[in-house]
């Protein structure tokens, strides 16, 4: 039977588990499968020794006994070690008792006796594995006296210490340095060397002295060794000595370790014995290392005998279970709360105590959920102790005491755990920036200089390499470098770079970028004494930021979500049709929409179809200025008013602009026009128009996606709060009412969220239309129809994270032609080259 339920006990995180080892609880563990694998070969093993008859020849190795149990650091290999032990050693009825005989002949005939858990970290050159297991011994003997003294006979308790003491005897003699001394030439040295020679069969005869003594007939001792391969200095002494002197009939070998680790451990030690061998060249030298490290391992650790841990595949699925503290007795103490698997629980708790999202996808695991068991234990407890957010909500120290702890987490004992140390210091230089300003362009040259520099195709003039070099040009202005720009060289970078420690290097940036946005929308969201708000509210002398009046949010996102260039989503041809727009074109609708007046209620598709166009139009564009040096160029481009005769149209700039759509139709009120009579200010007649408390209003796209607010519960009180709240459009937009409850709609800020958006968006087949209209419609529709669930909870259903509100856009564009379209993007100075940059013969 397949264990389907994983339980976690909160009070386990900080020491090996001994779990409870009855029959049903063994078939229940997660270790089901190698605690009967365990007992399927220790069966094996005495089958075998009992066809052993007599004394084993001298010349001949005794039977095998040493049991590995392997696995990385974490992976359950003392607690699965200690707890067979544990079953093994309990003869009553909860124990190996239980066993079929039929099965299970040998185990249920021998029985075992254990001494404690042997540990090498404390092993050294004066104390080594042989020593404490002597002391152990002694010490086990003088427990046990002391509790059967009456009942024992006394001569066999002085033939134990004699053995013992004999034992010890030659093993210092074996062990220390004879050579500078006299005494060594005299008859006593030479016997009591000869007799360390024999070392083995006193280790035997200790055992069994014991076991006379306490009359444990028919028992047999139970050696558990933990990660012998921690203590690298001692550990080929060590496996030296257990293969030399614990190779006994009377005694059974358990012990954990990382294989990997001690075979490099054995290989060190075979160079350090060869080094000098100068015929040979390296190359040759470290295969001849590996073979000879190959064979040791396989003959001390026979292949038959070796148990492995379960690997995460096996386990992050499964259901799982959390509890307060592990019983005595079963069904002791019930579940405090179950979740779906162990991979969604930890994506889930931390969204839960601190908002920041993570997500796992359907046929990987993110790298946010540890890959061993102790560390999962760890984080699990970690988070567990947290206040929910929603408890926290209305006290906002709690809130940022949460994402202070998990960020202390992720940032050092993640980076620690699943980084190299090249990529760790990378890191650490990023987490140390205190100004959003510098992030984008220190993350951007980061990402060029540790991949794309080394790359040949870097200096090809696809439109993607172009783009890099103009990213990471050091004369770019910081405000210019924007998310969309970094998390394009990672999308990139993601597809050709496979290896485990640039792909957990990939996902910590995407992850820290998750953090930052989050914080910059809390920046913008949160009451003024938000502590992510880091302007001075108090007196005092200070000296004026440069860019003091950009919010966090428009610091990092600096205008972009979304570099098409790293994208293969809409074709070549549409590309070069839509990338410029004339001004004129949109002064020349604003003319007609305000002609009319509030008349123009009857052609709000027009009304929309400007704000529309407000929306997707990212910057000026200067015609002596190739694209790729705008970066070069002075001014805010998302904040500077729109006086070019030719800007820059995508529709990714609605993502950015949708979050500050005030400021962003501001761009326009400069816009004039000319009908023949003179000079009109159409840009200003247009926002006072949709801005005045008219019927107009109500028909914008921008009233519209505040009523998808307040339709989804997060908006204003009353339908009429909402069709005249605050219109003046000079107003502080920070104070309008409500406002935050739109950004909560719009606002990305998840890194993940737009890398799925994106690569989803690639697959949609928009690359097959040429025609602008046909791509429009196409691409708001996709946006409208995208979700993606949140671990938020309604009714015991999770909630929707959706772009819902793009459908108003996608409706109004099905009004407009594509013969429409064409002529707005006619006019525009030159023609857009199929790399959307500007040609060279520009009219």
């Amino acid at each position: 039977m397949e264990t389907k339920v994983i339980k976690f006990y909160m009070d386990e995180d900080s020491r090996p588990v001994k779990e409870l080892m009855t029959l049903k609880s063994m078939k229940e563990s997660l270790f089901k499968d190698q605690y009967f694998l365990a007992l399927n070969q220790i069966e094996s093993y005495l089958s075998a020794l009992k066809r052993v008859s007599g004394k084993d020849d001298l010349d001949l190795d005794s039977v095998n006994n040493i049991f590995a149990f392997i696995g990385d650091r974490g992976s359950g290999k003392t607690s699965c070690m200690v707890s067979l032990r544990h079953f093994l050693i309990s003869n009553a009825d909860e124990g190996k008792a239980k066993l079929p005989e039929k099965e299970y002949e040998n185990l249920c005939r021998v029985k075992f006796f254990s001494l404690d858990l042997i540990d090498p970290t404390y092993f050294d050159k004066n104390n080594d594995l042989l020593s404490l297991f002597l002391a152990k011994l002694y010490s086990s003997f003088q427990k046990l006296n002391k509790e059967r003294r009456d009942d024992l006979d006394e001569n066999k308790k002085m033939a134990f210490l004699n053995q013992i003491s004999k034992t010890y005897r030659h093993l210092r003699a074996m062990t220390q340095d004879h050579c500078n001394s006299c005494d060594d030439t005299n008859v006593e040295g030479l016997v009591t060397l000869s007799a360390a020679v024999d070392l083995k069969q006193d280790i035997h005869d200790a055992v069994d002295t014991y076991i006379d003594y306490f009359d444990l007939r028919d028992q047999m001792l139970l050696l558990c060794i933990d990660d012998i391969d921690l203590n690298a200095s001692q550990a080929v002494e060590m496996l030296e000595y257990i293969r030399k002197y614990f190779v006994q009939p009377n005694i059974l070998v358990l012990m954990s370790l990382k294989l990997d680790q001690m075979e490099q451990v054995l290989k060190n030690s075979y160079k350090g014995l060869y080094c000098n061998e100068a015929k040979v060249d390296d190359a040759t030298k470290n295969d001849i290392f590996a073979e000879m490290v190959e064979r040791y391992v396989a003959k001390l650790l026979p292949q038959s005998q070796r148990i492995y841990m379960p690997i995460p595949e096996d386990y992050l699925d499964k259901q799982l279970e959390i509890y307060e503290y592990r019983p005595k007795n079963e069904g002791e103490c019930k579940v405090m709360k179950t979740f779906a698997s162990i991979r969604q629980a930890i994506p889930e708790l931390i969204f839960g105590k601190t908002r920041y999202l993570f997500y796992n996808t359907e046929s990987t695991v993110s790298y946010i959920v540890p890959r061993n068991f102790r560390n999962l234990r760890y984080l699990l407890k970690m988070l567990w102790t947290l206040k929910d957010y929603k408890a926290t909500e209305k006290d906002a120290e709690d809130n940022y005491y949460n994402k202070d702890i998990f960020k202390n987490y992720f940032f050092e004992t993640w980076t620690k755990n699943n980084l190299s140390q090249e990529k760790r210091n990378l890191v650490n230089k990023m987490i140390s920036l205190n100004e959003l300003l510098f992030l984008n362009k220190y993350v951007a040259k980061i990402l060029y200089e540790k991949y794309y520099s080394s790359e040949k195709t870097l200096d090809s003039d696809s439109l993607l390499r172009k783009e890099v070099r103009s990213i990471v040009n050091d004369d770019n202005y910081l405000f210019k470098v924007s998310v969309g720009d970094v998390l394009g060289m990672l999308d990139d970078l993601s597809k050709r770079y496979f290896d485990e420690d640039d792909q957990r290097f990939f996902f910590f940036i995407r992850s820290f970028y998750s953090i930052k946005l989050y914080e910059a929308y809390d920046s913008v969201t949160e009451a003024e004494d938000s502590k992510s708000i880091k302007r001075y509210s108090h007196g005092g002398v200070v000296m004026k930021d440069s860019y003091n009046f950009l919010n966090d949010y428009e610091t990092i996102v600096a205008g972009c979500h979304f570099n098409k260039k790293f994208y293969n989503i809409f074709s070549k041809e549409y590309i070069k049709t839509t990338a410029y727009m004339a001004t004129d074109k949109i002064a020349e609708l604003m003319y007609e929409v305000v002609q009319n007046g509030e008349n123009s209620v009857t052609e709000h598709n027009k009304v929309q179809l400007i704000e529309f166009l407000m929306l997707a139009v990212t910057r000026n564009a200067e015609s002596e200025i190739q694209d790729e040096k705008v970066r070069t160029l002075s001014g805010i481009d998302y904040i500077s008013p729109i006086k070019e005769k030719t800007v820059v149209f995508d529709l990714f700039s609605v993502f950015f602009n949708l979050s500050r759509i005030m400021s962003c139709y501001e761009r326009f009120r400069g816009l004039t026009y000319n009908p023949g009579s003179g000079n009109m200010a159409v840009g200003e007649m247009f926002l006072k128009l949709i801005f005045s408390n008219n019927p107009l209003y109500a028909e914008t796209l921008w009233y519209k996606f505040r009523a998808f607010a307040y339709d989804n519960k997060i908006g204003v009180s009353t339908q009429q709060d909402l069709m005249y709240s605050n219109l003046d459009p000079e107003h502080n937009i920070h104070e309008w009412k409500y406002y935050d409850r739109w950004l909560s709609c719009c606002c990305l800020r998840n890194a993940e969220i737009m890398h799925d958006f994106v690569q989803q968006l690639e697959n949609s087949n928009l690359k097959s239309y040429d025609e602008p209209s046909v791509v429009f419609e196409r691409f708001f529709h996709f946006a409208s129809e995208y979700e993606i669930f949140s671990y938020d909870k309604k009714d015991n259903k999770n909630l929707i994270i959706n772009f819902e509100f793009f459908k108003e856009v996608g409706s109004m564009l099905k009004n407009f032609d594509n013969k429409y379209f064409m002529s707005l993007f006619e006019g525009a100075f030159g023609k857009a080259s199929s790399d959307g940059s500007i040609s060279d013969n520009i009219s």
